[in-house]
């Protein structure tokens, strides 16, 4: 009888405990939906619990108004606050609210800050840091324990770059920036000024003058590798950024990611006819005429890759472990490789992938399964006949506020390009989005990421 009678307790609290899962996933789903349609009012409140061990520093990046609802308190486009420019209807793909978005911008006109602009705002570091909220962010224990490398690349608009950096910025991370050789003396000395602001952003020790699809845009990266690999930070991961993308997720979701990826490497590899072939067996050389550097293809025959390895298409961008970076640097098939890719036409779309690739040099984190079958979700870029509601650029989509609802779907980790000021709009929206995503410290997905074919279990 006692027996029967504790079964019967026990199925009434495991029917209770059945009863509260379910309506806790409920309001999980909801709020997630909140959050892709950008209720920003509603997400800094959410009595979600946290894991335990991942406990949150206090967060000080909102202002809460009169009515009790909070707002980004660190706006980046404070030019916007007095028009009511609808994210969370232009995330759901309201076109009403993207043309009224679309004709707000083309009115006003947006102006960003000139470089000199920004190095009078960054000589004064204390309220440069609290204009742009450096570091106001919650950052969990999980974070703080995976710290991840950035480089940034840029040669203009350092307003641009500073906007990602805030995006991406934590304190416990590092950060490289290179700024091309060749840009105006404004462009470095506004660089060097925020960097100097920031105890964990520096400026690369070697600068390149870069040659538009030349081994220089790939010896910039490796110099910022070179330069990260001596930093005291601990860093997990590098992943190397223009400045003109952004993030789709945060610092959380991505540090999630990774971890799942588990010492995998996220890098796109392309075979076949897409491989553009002609721009490793022909050997090509640098003109210069009038001061201006270009690359020209020659009728000589360059000799095949060293270490009999396979050639290998993919992205200038990608995710790198840090064991990649230590191969890269300092395995000699890597190095001679480095040195075979000089006579490449832009030598940094073939140079990570073939490594990556490789069945002969069983790089760290690399993958030897087909290189076209696996997903890259290092950055999305919107090709032709991809969806593109701004212009394109070189083929690829400059993004507008139209394209938010389309990117909110994306599985990648940032999305490639934004250029302001067209992109004003779709950035604000963007930074609010990942502002309440930051806060909301809801349950993240992780299936899609662990059933990904490269990932090490």
């Amino acid at each position: 009888m006692w027996f029967r009678g504790s079964r019967t307790v026990m199925m009434v609290l495991l029917l209770a405990a059945v009863c509260y899962t379910s309506i806790r996933l409920v309001s999980v789903t909801i709020e997630l939906e909140n959050i892709r349609r950008g209720h920003k009012n509603t997400l800094v409140n959410l009595n979600v619990h946290r894991p335990i061990g991942v406990a949150a520093e206090p967060d000080n990046s909102t202002d809460r108004t009169a009515n009790g609802t909070y707002a980004l308190k660190y706006s980046s486009f404070p030019q916007y606050k007095d028009y009511n420019i609808d994210c969370r209807h232009i995330f759901e793909g309201d076109m009403a609210a993207c043309q009224k978005a679309s004709e707000i911008r083309k009115n006003m006109a947006y102006k960003q800050a000139s470089d000199h602009d920004v190095y009078k705002e960054a000589l004064h570091c204390a309220s440069f840091i609290a204009r742009h909220g450096f570091g106001s962010q919650p950052v969990s224990q999980e974070e703080k324990a995976f710290p991840i490398a950035y480089s940034i690349l840029l040669y203009k608009d350092v307003a641009q770059a500073t906007f990602l950096l805030k995006a991406i910025y934590r304190s416990h991370n590092v950060y490289c920036l290179h700024v091309d050789g060749k840009s105006d003396q404004s462009v470095h000395l506004a660089a060097k000024t925020v960097a100097d602001c920031l105890k964990n952003v520096f400026i690369v020790s070697r600068t390149e003058s870069v040659v538009y699809a030349g081994f220089t845009r790939l010896q910039a990266d490796i110099n910022c590798m070179t330069d990260l690999m001596t930093s005291p930070v601990p860093w997990k991961y590098f992943i190397n950024l223009p400045s003109q993308q952004y993030p789709l997720k945060t610092n959380a979701e991505i540090v999630k990611i990774l971890k799942i990826y588990n010492g995998a490497n996220d890098i796109e590899g392309i075979t076949g006819a897409r491989m553009l072939s002609e721009r490793f067996i022909k050997k090509h050389v640098y003109i210069t005429k009038n001061s201006k550097t270009e690359i020209k293809r020659t009728d000589e025959k360059n000799p095949p890759a060293p270490h009999n390895i396979t050639i290998v298409k993919g992205s200038a961008y990608g995710v790198f472990s840090r064991a990649f970076v230590d191969f890269i640097l300092h395995d000699n098939r890597s190095r001679d490789l480095l040195e075979w890719s000089k006579a490449v036409l832009s030598p940094d779309e073939y140079y990570w992938a073939t490594l990556h690739h490789s069945a002969i040099l069983h790089a760290p984190g690399g993958y030897t399964g087909k290189p076209d079958d696996k997903d890259w979700l290092a950055t999305y870029a919107s090709w032709a006949p991809e969806p593109c509601a701004g212009r394109r650029l070189r083929g690829v989509c400059v993004f507008t506020e139209g394209d938010l609802s389309f990117l909110a779907t994306r599985r990648a980790l940032f999305a490639n390009k934004f250029l302001l000021p067209v992109s004003s709009v779709a950035l604000m929206c963007l930074e609010q989005w990942i502002h309440n995503k930051t806060l909301s410290h809801l349950p993240f997905d992780s299936y899609y990421y662990k059933q990904l074919p490269f990932v090490k279990h």
